[in-house]
């Protein structure tokens, strides 16, 4: 005869499994969440990257521009350098003179000849002489653009060359140059106006833009790997986790078979004068207690019980 206990579930094992679960699934949120993380991240980097490539061309727009109206601006200025004399022209045309005597001083001509070609008084031709004769008093590498010019192609504006006679007769206008200067000076002005209402950018500007830029494109070459990297660990993680639960459920499997496998033995060789049946000795079995931690390792350990049986009466 044979009496079989049903199976009962271990508590250890089914809570085992539950903090296995819950595990799972704080892995599920945490990888989700950071997928999303890094997504937004990733978004908002490529808006300012977008954003600062933009402004470096409006800003490389605002130099051509600016460039532009500079190179009228020189025109404009050379134009009314020609026809208009002020002070500042006056001392440049003096002290090109002053150059040029000392350098004919220089090269060996005599006061005469210097005098002739300057328009300086000869007393100041004679001290330029006399201290330019063996060598120039000034640095002619150190010499302004203008200086450094021929003097015939600087507005001349001497005493000597002017004509009094012909001066006092009313010139007769120049309708189309004076219309060709005014349209200038009027698209000068203009430009002048725009500028001073649209500041360019300073040089600080694309500088700071520049390392910006450099700055957001290697933030998100170096994060590409760490994404990687996390994306990794967690599915490892997770992969372990699921690994663990398969192993705890197949244990829990085998234990419900033993369990199931336990009977009792009655001997039917004893005496007939015996009415009472003692028990057969219970064999004694060997159980594994499965422990599962928070990182899916288990130990082992083996005990044995004691089987107690009731009495049994024909």
């Amino acid at each position: 005869m044979r009496l079989r206990r049903p199976p009962q579930d271990d508590p250890r094992l089914s809570r085992g499994l539950q903090l296995l679960q819950t595990k799972i699934t704080v892995l599920e949120d945490l990888s989700d969440r950071t997928d999303s993380q890094v997504k937004s991240l990733t978004g908002l980097l490529d808006q300012k990257n977008r954003m600062l490539q933009n402004r470096i061309l409006e800003a490389e727009q605002q130099v051509l521009k600016i460039d532009h109206s500079m190179h009228k601006s020189m025109e404009v200025a050379e134009i009314f350098q020609d026809k208009i004399p002020h002070q500042e022209i006056l001392e440049r045309q003096r002290t090109v003179e002053y150059v040029k005597a000392a350098r004919m001083a220089n090269s060996g001509m005599s006061v005469e000849e210097i005098a002739q070609a300057v328009h300086l008084p000869r007393e100041q031709v004679e001290l330029i002489a006399k201290f330019n004769r063996d060598q120039l008093m000034f640095d002619e590498s150190a010499l302004p653009e203008w200086a450094s010019k021929p003097a015939e192609s600087q507005g001349t504006f001497g005493i000597a060359d002017m004509d009094f006679v012909n001066g006092l007769e009313k010139p007769s206008p120049d309708m189309d140059n004076m219309a060709r200067i005014d349209s200038d000076f009027k698209a000068a002005v203009k430009t002048a106006r725009d500028a001073a209402a649209n500041p360019p950018p300073t040089l600080l500007d694309n500088r700071v833009a520049d390392t910006l830029k450099a700055s957001v494109n290697s933030s998100v070459q170096h994060m590409q790997p760490a994404v990687m990297s996390m994306k990794a660990t967690a599915q490892t993680l997770r992969d372990k986790l699921v690994s663990t639960a398969e192993d705890l459920l197949r244990s829990q499997h085998h234990a419900k078979s033993m369990a199931s496998d336990i009977s009792l033995t009655i001997p039917t060789d004893m005496p007939e004068m015996q009415r009472a049946i003692t028990p057969a000795p219970a064999t004694p079995v060997r159980t594994t207690i499965i422990s599962a931690n928070a990182m899916g390792t288990r130990s082992t350990t083996e005990q044995i019980k004691k089987v107690i049986f009731p009495r049994i009466e024909k």
